[in-house]
Formats: C-alpha cells, structure tokens, sequence
C-alpha cells in the first residue's frame, strides 16, 4: 500500500542569505485514502444516477407509448358508443312505434302504459288489437335485457298478430298455447343444449257484448282493482319458452 506524506520546506535565512532548509513530514495516507474513497463513491453514485435516469426515461417513454395507446382507445371505444348508443336510440323509436298508442286503447277508460327500459331499448311489450266485437290485451316481459330482450319483444309482437289478427285464435288459454308452440319452432335445439329464451305474458279478450273479460297468463297474473279491493286472477305457473 502506498504510504502519503506532506512536506513542508522552509528556507533558512542569515540576513538576506538562505543556508539551509527546514523540512516537516507527516503521514496523510489516511486522508488521501478518504479522498480516493469518496471519489470512488461518487464515480460510482453517479454512474448508478445515469444508469436510473436512463432506465427512467426508457419507462417514461413507454409510459408515453401506453398513454397514447389508451387515448386512441378511449377516443375508439367513446365512438364505438355514440354508434351504439345512436342504434339503440333509433331502434328505441322502432321498438316504441309497435306499441299501441293511448288511442288505440282508449275502450279502457284512463288507459296508461309506462315503459321505462334499463338499457334504452326494453324486453317488455303491450300489444293489443280490437275488433266490433272484442278488445285483446296482451303484456309481455321477454327474457334478456337491451338488444336481445328488444329482439325478443318485436318477434312476441309479431307471433301475436300471427296467433290472434291472422289465426283468429280468440280464446287466452289457447293463444298462450299456440304462442309457447310457436317460439318452440323458431328456436332450433341443439342435442343437449336446452333453451330458455322466451317470455312471461298476461293476455286478456274482453267480449263487448256482454263485457266479460277472460284471462290466461304464463307467470303474470290479471290483478283488478275496484274500488279499495284488488282482484287477482291466475295462478299461472308455465313460462312460454323455445
């Protein structure tokens, strides 16, 4: 190990006349191996602070990247929305143009229909036709919410003119059957695979001739209020289904 030392010269003097020379040493190896140690830790401080800003820049540059990533999808997945959203909306008018106006139902007296659906467009529906002889009423809750219930409640809507204005099938409990036999046949079953598509439905015929109301439903039931008194009819226990 090197040994370091100080020297210290002082000239000697006679008047104006140098005759000599004083020298002092002492050992500063330990300081100078502080010194070289520090210049060492700081060499070395420094090339890790360069090695950590630079592995900061790589990951600030790919957090950049992932940043610019996400804008492009949020941007795609906000104009994924408003299409969907536009779609819905506009089939919302399609799917509300099916359902009777208050018009249409005015043999009832103070007739109202409310539909507030969760997802824009609604798996419920109301239909109704009348004849010089009879009113038929039918309310509907279709499996599936959004698209697939609103799916669900234009092919109900459609099967029920089938059944009732072109079949001329009167009875309730004989519409319901021919309904349930009617969503069978749509849906094609698979070997092994069971499906529960289909609705819940209440259906009424009201005889004007003698005012007699007739009732089946399919888990719904017919409730009547008269006056303070509720009036339920059904105990229905059959879901009509594909």
């Amino acid at each position: 190990e090197p040994i370091w030392g100080e020297f210290t010269l002082n000239p000697i003097r006679e008047g104006d006349t140098v005759v000599g020379v004083a020298c002092a040493c002492r050992d500063i190896t330990g300081r100078k191996s502080a010194e070289n140690r520090i210049h060492s830790l700081n060499a070395e401080l420094e090339d890790r602070v360069m090695e950590r800003t630079s592995a900061l820049l790589r990951t600030n540059d790919s957090l950049r990247e992932e940043v610019l990533k996400n804008q492009e999808l949020w941007a795609l997945l906000m104009q994924r929305n408003m299409d969907f959203m536009a779609s819905s909306t506009y089939a919302r008018r399609i799917q509300n143009a099916l359902f009777p106006a208050r018009v249409m139902i005015g043999f009832f007296k103070d007739a109202a229909c409310l539909s507030k659906p969760r997802n824009v467009v609604s798996g419920d529906f109301l239909w109704q036709h009348e004849t010089d002889k009879h009113v038929f009423l039918a309310v509907a809750d279709c499996t599936g919410h959004g698209i697939p219930g609103a799916l669900m409640s234009i092919l109900g809507n459609s099967l029920m003119n089938q059944v009732v204005v072109d079949s001329r099938v009167l009875e309730p409990k004989n519409v319901l059957s021919e309904m349930d036999k009617a969503l069978k046949s749509l849906f094609t079953h698979h070997e092994g695979e069971a499906v529960n598509d289909g609705m819940d439905m209440a259906y009424i015929t009201v005889d004007k001739s003698n005012m007699e109301l007739s009732f089946a439903g399919a888990l719904l039931r017919c409730n009547i209020l008269r006056g303070d008194q509720l009036i339920q009819i059904g105990k229905p226990r059959i879901h009509m289904r594909g």
